[in-house]
């Protein structure tokens, strides 16, 4: 039986952080099909809760709660989820900005400051050759790209444009070296283990979080950028869309969460994109879109709760010391 003061992994995080990424999807499903603003509310307060009730109980477990938090964040496997935490704080800002502008800047400015910290914490770990290269995996994207582009989101939807655009510029800097990066591990080194391997999803995230960030920047307008971003995104996609039977092979686990925000933001840009660009059809599309996230992460996120603890088991036990 499963300690129930047992550690959590800091990968559960990616929960809130796929929630968010739904809720995200029906908020920009708002202006572009007409639906009640009501149910994205709803759904950011599911998110908001679950990330709430996760942070709160994983600070619990760990005990003493600097030396635990800290061990966990050096799991070369597992640590960099531990940005999730101020992403998603960053994302409930963004959304929070149409309600209660103070708590909106404050949420964002935290998890804005906080996610730089850990960004240069872990840029100064790779660059003193303290991550493994066979264990670098596209988690690694959760620091410094994740926490630019999507600190761009945030600081846009409070108004902070001028710093949105330097985060921007951090988050797409990063999305080149470390492509670059994990792309050169992945062909030269051996394959990633099981545990991981999720990861991969993440890979084919930051253009549609690029897109997003830039509609908030640059305004409600399709230019040369979008073009480029949205070629991209295809492209990635395409990718993940050959990988699928090896996802498939996987276990259900905390690592199937890794799925949910990467199939989410790629849904809201191209509502998005559909809801501007309208070509025939578009509605349809946007639709079909829509239905789609929902019924994933939707289904996932059931799963979960039927399988309650036992979600974090096999993840607890790696972790454990």
């Amino acid at each position: 039986m499963t300690d129930p003061r047992a550690r959590l992994p800091l990968t559960v995080f990616a929960i809130p952080f796929g929630l968010s990424g739904l809720a995200g999807a029906w908020t920009v499903a708002t202006p572009v099909l007409g639906v009640p603003p009501v149910v994205g509310a709803v759904l950011w307060a599911i998110a908001a809760g679950a990330w709430v009730v996760l942070l709160v109980a994983y600070l619990r477990r760990a005990a003493p709660v600097a030396s635990t938090v800290m061990r966990d964040l050096r799991d070369p496997m597992r640590g960099p989820f531990g940005a999730l935490v101020p992403v998603v704080a960053i994302l409930l800002g963004g959304a929070l900005a149409q309600w209660w502008m103070p708590g909106a800047v404050v949420l964002v400015t935290v998890g804005v400051v906080v996610i730089g910290i850990l960004s240069a914490w872990s840029l100064a770990a790779v660059l003193t050759g303290a991550v493994d290269a066979r264990i670098f995996h596209p988690g690694y994207f959760l620091y410094t790209l994740a926490g630019g582009l999507i600190g761009a989101i945030g600081l846009a939807e409070v108004g902070a444009h001028e710093v949105a655009l330097i985060a921007f510029g951090v988050g797409v800097f990063f999305w080149i070296v470390l492509s670059a990066v994990v792309i050169a591990r992945l062909s030269a080194l051996p394959a990633l283990p099981a545990g991981v391997l999720p990861t991969l999803a993440i890979f084919s995230v930051p253009p549609s979080v690029a897109g997003l960030a830039w509609f908030g920047i640059a305004g409600e307008h399709l230019d040369i950028v979008h073009q480029v971003l949205l070629g991209l995104m295809l492209l990635l996609l395409a990718s993940q869309a050959v990988l699928v039977p090896r996802y498939a092979r996987l276990p259900f686990g905390i690592g199937t969460w890794s799925f949910t925000f990467t199939a989410a933001a790629p849904a809201s840009y191209g509502m998005h994109w559909l809801g501007l660009a309208q070509p025939a059809g578009w509605a349809v599309w946007s639709w079909l879109i829509l239905a789609a996230v929902t019924v994933w992460i939707g289904g996932i996120a059931v799963r979960s709760l039927i399988r309650g603890r036992r979600l974090v088991e096999p993840a607890t036990a790696a972790a454990a010391p």
